[in-house]
């Protein structure tokens, strides 16, 4: 039923009366720099939209959960999928470097040498599957030192802020780390690429009304 309405161009989509569960498949990064900012707008023009952020399955069966209609969008950093789909950049993620405040780095660009001699605190699945930093450091000749490879994604800045150690965040939610952990924000000792933050979604439900105002949504969760 759902994948035939879509086909038809769906049911008029009304915020304020409607009832519905959207399914996001994505990271825990993208729930806490989502979820707040779009609860906010569910609250206030939506309160019969329900959402469910789901972990993101393996690459191959995407493309066939987003047209099944299992999953209705896929938030991630771009991805090889297969055809069909559609996406849209829903932001750019600009890195920064963080430390306990008291080691009293001075504001600015973070110090090379202390980056590549303090241990960072990182994601395993990043060391596994390779990662702008790393890519980037050997590019120039430089290595870091991993001290812990940990599973999620906000052990990172709890590691880093009683330990010493260093950790990476995207500056879009760093700040509350660090007025919360007692950690200190810094441009990273090199330039780093800024990777896209993508949405992903299959071509049958392009004329969903539900699915365009949730894209939306999740833009404007990202810029309150």
């Amino acid at each position: 039923e759902k994948i035939d309405q879509a086909l038809q161009g769906g049911d008029a989509f009304m915020p304020a009366t409607t009832q519905r569960k959207f399914r996001i498949a994505a990271g825990d990064f993208v729930e806490f720099l989502i979820l707040p900012g779009l609860i906010q707008h569910l609250s206030l023009e939506a309160r019969g939209v329900m959402i469910e952020v789901v972990p993101l399955p393996a690459t191959n069966v995407l493309s066939t959960m987003l047209e099944s209609g299992e999953i209705d969008l896929v938030i991630n950093t771009p991805m090889t999928l297969g055809a069909g789909l559609r996406y849209e950049q829903i932001t750019v993620i600009e890195l920064v470097t963080m430390i306990w405040a008291r080691e009293g780095v001075p504001p600015g660009r973070f110090p090379l040498e202390l980056y590549l001699q303090r241990p960072q605190v990182m994601i395993e699945l990043h060391q596994r599957n390779g990662n702008i930093i790393d890519r980037t450091l050997t590019s120039l000749g430089l290595e870091r030192r991993i001290g812990a490879l940990v599973q999620n994604f906000m052990a990172m800045p709890v590691i880093a802020a009683q330990t010493g150690y260093i950790c990476n965040l995207p500056k879009l939610i760093a700040q509350v780390f660090a007025d919360n952990f007692g950690l200190s924000c810094h441009e990273p000792p090199v330039e780093f690429p800024q990777p896209e933050l993508v949405a992903y979604w299959h071509t049958r439900y392009d004329a969903d009304p539900g699915l365009k105002w949730l894209r939306e949504r999740v833009k404007q969760s990202i810029r309150t």
